[in-house]
């Protein structure tokens, strides 16, 4: 029971961050009445309320507050009682700013007209939905902002033009991502991505070892990828093939 406890309370805390941080908020789009997925959550919101409420309320009996607190009880710059003693903002990592950051940063930039506001991001990146984070932000900055222009930066220096085109038509798939043209520093002369099909997914991890022992010609690192942890090897320990 301690491991389903545990995993229990991770769920809850997580589930709380985001809520919180998405201004205690649900976006229950797309779910009908009689859906699977609104009854799950309606069931999991069931026993999520009592512990919200009883975190909550020992919080308010020790007198603190989480870091998601912090963002929402800045209620003063949204009123506009707050002095802006600066001219220029810098956001990097943009693409993963929550809703209730977002909010925040557009208060302090309405604040006053003399206030400039720079935001270095990139949509294709985004990746910490699962903390927070809402993409709307960026791929609708205007909306949140006002009139803004955009400088786009579209070289890249970490890999070649075969892997550059190769990932831009994978992302570009999804409507929703920002339409752009990426192109890299260097030319590619051999494939950076290939793709093989595999029926079982036990044995694979030999299968794939033997692929790369046969691809390299020297000992090599070779860093793997899963979508989910719990697809990982169980014991956590390194794969080696001599």
């Amino acid at each position: 029971m301690a491991g389903y406890t545990t995993e229990l309370a991770n769920l809850v805390l997580s589930f709380l961050t985001l809520y919180k941080g998405n201004g205690n908020r649900l976006n229950r789009g797309g779910h009908n009445s009689n859906s699977y997925s609104r009854l799950r959550e309606d069931a999991f919101l069931k026993v999520l309320q009592p512990v919200m409420d009883e975190y909550e309320r020992q919080n308010a009996a020790v007198g603190e507050i989480d870091y998601e607190d912090m963002i929402q009880c800045a209620k003063y710059v949204q009123e506009n009682r707050f002095d802006m003693p600066y001219k220029y903002i810098l956001v990097d990592e943009f693409q993963d700013i929550s809703n209730g950051r977002a909010e925040l940063l557009s208060a302090l930039h309405r604040s006053s007209e003399n206030v400039a506001l720079f935001c270095v991001g990139d949509d294709w990146q985004s990746i910490y939905r699962f903390a927070g984070s809402d993409i709307g932000a960026m791929t609708r900055f205007q909306n949140y902002f006002g009139y803004s222009g955009i400088v786009k930066l579209d070289v890249t220096f970490r890999f070649d033009s075969r892997l550059a085109d190769t990932s831009s038509r994978f992302v570009l798939k999804n409507p929703i991502q920002m339409q752009k043209v990426i192109s890299s520093n260097r030319s590619g002369a051999e494939s950076s991505v290939i793709l093989y099909s595999l029926d079982k997914i036990e044995p694979r991890w030999d299968w794939c070892l033997k692929r790369i022992e046969a691809l390299t010609r020297e000992q090599s690192t070779v860093l793997i990828l899963e979508r989910y942890k719990k697809n990982l090897p169980y014991s956590g320990d390194p794969i080696t093939a001599n």
